[in-house]
């Protein structure tokens, strides 16, 4: 060895050995497996220093080429065997199911007319190669379908069993229902197949969705209504509602939805309920129907507003509601402004109708105002009365002329010089006042109409007069009462009465309480009486007769009457309605000398079917006090020891 390299090695070995300036030396190692590597023992210098190199460079790619084909071969084998079982599974018929292999077909039109029978032919497509068993067909239909022959019959899905599809095989399957709907509309019909795989209980499911249009409605509404109106003038609306199929429709229904600033007035028919909805019953094959609405729209000049109306079947829980809408139309009116202006108060109310009672005092003003831009001369406003409840003698007017022999009030320049020129823009009004006429049983539903007309002539420079006209009518309906009496017996009525007369403290006594409705002019809806009994009397539950409902609740110790309905003209020259019951009282000694109440305020309550006003009243309670009882003589009403 060279005496040179020696002494390095010495150095470097007193160098790593120094404790002195530790910092200077790096401690960083790395740590080498290297394989035994043949060495000839005679190298010296650096070219044995690359062979070593090089040698360790080819061992370290030899070593990865030999990872790199065992992979390479691994995937090989994977591949190959990955197609034999492949292979082996498509051509055996390994029990396999896709239901991407599942086709479900749907022939049927791609329209159909609402109301008439839709036949659909399902084909279900199995091209796996193992059968579907326990299949079965489940069809949703849309809203308003009904069963095929049978269209009072809702139909919302239709369940049917299939069995087992055989492997690479088809089921033919037809289903036929009848489609209601609004003309244009797309309507979808849902088919869903659940199946099941050999060996498993797991349930699986394919789904189609079919889409079919409705070419005609099975109800046509037509109508016919003016382009134009007037503000606050009335005008009429007609609806011609025509069967448009082959089937029986049963409980159709019309339902108007009304504009901003329209008054109903009244229609022909009348309104099932409410004042737009119509049930017109049963359509038969080329039936027809006709609705005459008549109302007023108010409003500005050029304004626009839009009726809608709507048809259909009766829902079959609500026979006032449509179930599913099978027409539906708009139609626009324009409002114009009237050249004259009417407006009518009754009693200082705007509305019509007006509600009165029999011989009340009816104040009424006529009042008018000229939209034109130019003037109206020789103007003249005639009101004509009419009606059942028009008292003729009572007419009063302020400065016009009653004309009783056509019961007309008229108004013009000879009694009112306002009428002989009316400039652009001048307002003004006329009054009088009416009476209706006392109860008279023989007559239902009374009322009074004033028909109110403004004529007069627009004079524009350089054109001949024109004739102009304005019209306004006014309802009052006269109000029915809804008559009660209740009084309290033990002598006469129905029952037997027992106890002591007067009554004894500690000793129980019984009455009878006799409650009577009557209803002059209009039959009274949804009539009801109700009374609570104080703790100290009882209900022995005696009541009289079947043909009246009389309740007792116990809890609130309330007595009821439900009447229903009191029909027109009931206690005048008719019997009124009654309802007769027995109580029980136990007066104590606390009561000794008083006449203890044994039936609280009677309350009674209905509508008036023709005016549709709500009417109710209270009564004052029973006591001991049977001053109505034949056999009734002072002091009877004082509890006694």
């Amino acid at each position: 060895m060279n005496p040179k390299d020696t002494n390095r090695i010495d150095r470097l070995e007193r160098s790593l050995n120094s404790r002195a300036h530790p910092s200077q030396y790096s401690d960083s190692r790395a740590e080498m497996n290297r394989p035994a590597i043949a060495v000839n023992p005679l190298w010296r210098g650096n070219e044995h220093v690359e062979d070593l190199v090089l040698k360790t460079r080819e061992y370290k790619e030899h070593a990865q080429n030999r990872i790199f084909k065992k992979i390479l071969w691994g995937s090989i084998i994977f591949f190959i065997l990955a197609l034999m079982v492949g292979g082996f599974i498509f051509f055996r018929g390994i029990n396999m199911v896709s239901s991407n292999n599942i086709d479900i077909l749907v022939s049927g039109p791609s329209s159909v007319a609402g109301g008439q029978e839709l036949p659909l032919e399902i084909t279900l497509q199995n091209k796996n190669s193992a059968s579907l068993e326990g299949a079965s067909l489940l069809v949703e239909y849309p809203v308003g379908a009904r069963v095929a022959g049978d269209p009072n019959t809702v139909l919302t899905r239709q369940s049917i069993p299939i069995g087992t599809i055989p492997a690479r095989g088809s089921v033919v399957q037809t289903v036929k229902s009848v489609l209601f709907g609004e003309k244009g509309s797309i309507e979808n019909i849902k088919v869903t197949l659940d199946y099941r795989i050999s060996g498993t209980s797991a349930v699986f499911k394919k789904e189609k969705n079919y889409d079919i249009g409705i070419a005609s409605s099975p109800i046509i509404v037509t109508p016919q209504y003016p382009s134009e109106v007037d503000s606050n003038q009335d005008f009429t609306l007609v609806l011609k509602v025509s069967s448009n199929t082959n089937e029986l429709l049963h409980n159709v229904l019309v339902q108007a939805d009304y504009p901003f600033g329209f008054t109903f007035a009244s229609s022909d028919p009348k309104p099932s309920t409410d004042s737009n909805v119509w049930n017109l019953g049963d359509l038969d094959v080329g039936d027809s129907r006709t609705i005459t609405i008549h109302g007023k729209l108010q409003g500005q000049d050029k304004e626009e507003r839009t009726f809608q109306f709507s048809s259909g079947v009766a829902n079959t829980t609500d026979v006032n509601k449509i179930a599913t809408v099978l027409t539906s139309l708009q139609n626009s009116i324009t409002i114009k402004k009237s050249p004259i202006d009417l407006a009518i108060t009754v009693s200082g109310v705007s509305g019509n109708p007006y509600i009165a009672s029999p011989k009340q005092r009816i104040p009424v003003s006529v009042s008018w105002t000229n939209n034109l831009s130019s003037q109206v001369v020789d103007a003249q406003i005639q009101v004509k009365l009419s009606g059942t409840a028009l008292d003729r003698n009572s007419v009063v007017t302020s400065g016009g002329y009653y004309r009783s022999i056509d019961n007309t009030i008229v108004w013009d320049k000879t009694n009112d010089t306002r009428f002989a020129s009316i400039l652009p823009g001048q307002k003004g009004s006329v009054t009088f006042s009416v009476s209706a006429l006392p109860v008279t049983s023989s007559i239902k539903n009374q009322g009074i109409s004033m028909d109110a007309t403004f004529n007069g002539n627009q004079i524009t420079k350089g054109e001949a007069p024109q004739t102009i006209t304005s019209s306004l009518a006014q309802d009052v309906r006269i109000a029915s009462q809804l008559g009660f009496n209740a009084r309290i017996v033990r002598s006469v009525g129905p029952f037997e009465n027992s106890g002591s007369v007067p009554p004894k403290a500690e000793n129980p006594t019984t009455y009878t309480i006799i409650w009577t409705a009557t209803s002059p002019l209009n039959d009274i809806k949804n009539a009801k009486v109700s009374a609570t009994l104080p703790i100290y009397v009882s209900w022995p539950g005696v009541v009289s007769g079947s043909n009246e409902s009389i309740t007792y609740d116990s809890v609130t110790r309330t007595v009821s009457w439900n009447i229903g309905t009191i029909k027109a003209g009931t206690g005048y020259g008719t019997s009124p309605r009654e309802a007769d019951f027995q109580i029980t009282f136990l007066p104590s000694l606390g009561q000794l000398g008083t006449a203890p109440t044994l039936v609280n305020e009677p309350s009674v309550s209905g509508t008036d079917a023709f005016t549709g006003e709500d009417l109710s009243s209270t009564k004052l309670p029973l006591t001991t006090l049977t001053s109505t009882d034949p056999a009734y003589k002072q002091g009877d009403d004082i509890v006694i020891q």
